[in-house]
């Protein structure tokens, strides 16, 4: 088991909103949030995670 990978699950909250989100360019950014499956992975702003927390875009 891949304990890296979280897509067997939906989420509506997507990347781009999420606080712990530090964008590299206009569709990219690093994941921050250490309760995050993807901390620390180069992350689509339209990927989603169960551990997100909002913020703005």
């Amino acid at each position: 088991m891949n304990t890296h990978d979280d897509r067997d699950h939906f989420h509506s909250e997507q990347c781009g909103g999420c606080i712990k989100y530090r964008r590299v360019d206009t569709d990219w950014g690093h994941c921050g949030n250490h309760a995050s499956v993807y901390c620390g992975r180069l992350m689509f702003e339209h990927d989603t995670c169960s551990a997100w927390i909002e913020g703005e875009w």
